[in-house]
């Protein structure tokens, strides 16, 4: 497809990145000093794109705040919007973990039942719920997928940005974040990447066949990022493997997948696509959820990934 040597030239172009994601590999151990055990009901993302140790905090699928951890230093920014989105109103936008309002933020959310019937669905909140879904740990959870689970650094889910739009007016090229990184296990015992992209509406002007050519573009991110210099590093990270030593294989598969709403049907699924440059095979699969059934609280799948999120 056109947008993969697109998005190619992109970052050969634009090749700053390689430092950049380079230096976010770097241990933020030391930053840590928070624990997520009383934060119950949000959200919470490791951002990769920030320079120290970066948290995205969202409530079923609204950005609600942000926790910097740098220096042994923790500090919780807390969205201006909350107020008029949840009726939460604090004394500034920004305090220290341990601070009266950074434990009346984690009170009100955790105590929070239901999202404000003035915030509509949107993908963020079918992202929020489908990574809570995966991660949970065994079958008394009532795991989702055995098959499928989050990639998790520095102890959440990542929320993974990647350099692939093209600049405008000569800058740097602008990211999309990819809404969920994930490792799938095959019957083979092995595993390899899963990206997946979450759009809505489902429809002719949105088409499955169009959205896939988003998809595309941030998985030959990851590959690209695993044959540059950090690339066993983030190998490393991607796969959950601890030891010292590490080499990303001569060859790479990576699931990318569509996530949307049953409805039009236009398929760009089921197929593989090589692109040797990145000794990489892309495979394109689908996956569309029943939305009366979201909206009961639980998922129900077709698509040709359907049988990869069946419990096994």
């Amino acid at each position: 497809m056109e947008i993969i040597s697109k998005t190619l030239n992109i970052l050969n172009e634009y090749s700053k990145w390689e430092d950049l994601y380079a230096y976010y590999l770097q241990d933020k151990h030391e930053d840590m000093k928070i624990s997520f055990d009383d934060m119950y009901g949000l959200s919470i993302y490791t951002q990769v794109n920030y320079p120290g140790l970066s948290y995205a905090l969202s409530y079923e699928g609204v950005r609600v705040g942000q926790i910097i951890c740098y220096k042994g230093n923790t500090t919780l920014f807390h969205n201006y919007g909350n107020k008029a989105n949840f009726g939460l109103e604090l004394s500034g936008n920004s305090c220290g973990w341990d601070d009266t309002d950074a434990i009346k933020f984690r009170k009100f959310f955790k105590n929070l039942q239901s999202i404000p019937k003035d915030i509509p669905l949107n993908k963020f909140q079918v992202r929020d719920r489908l990574v809570y879904e995966l991660s949970k740990r065994n079958k008394a959870d009532g795991k989702l997928s055995y098959n499928v689970s989050p990639v998790i650094i520095h102890g959440a889910p990542t929320m993974f940005y990647a350099p692939v739009k093209a600049p405008v007016n000569g800058g740097n090229p602008s990211r999309k974040i990819i809404d969920i990184l994930s490792r799938v296990k095959m019957m083979d015992d092995k595993c390899r990447i899963c990206i997946m992209m979450i759009a809505d509406p489902n429809n002719e002007s949105n088409s499955q066949s169009e959205f896939m050519a988003d998809t595309l573009s941030v998985s030959v991110f990851i590959a690209k990022l695993l044959r540059s210099k950090s690339g066993e590093g983030w190998w490393a990270h991607f796969m959950d493997i601890k030891t010292n030593t590490t080499s990303v294989p001569k060859k790479i598969d990576i699931d990318v997948v569509t996530v949307m709403p049953e409805g039009h049907i236009d398929e760009f699924s089921d197929k593989e696509i090589v692109v040797p440059e990145l000794a990489t095979t892309f495979h394109c699969h689908s996956l569309y959820y029943n939305k009366s059934d979201y909206k009961k609280g639980r998922f129900s799948f077709s698509g040709t990934y359907s049988l990869k999120m069946i419990k096994s």
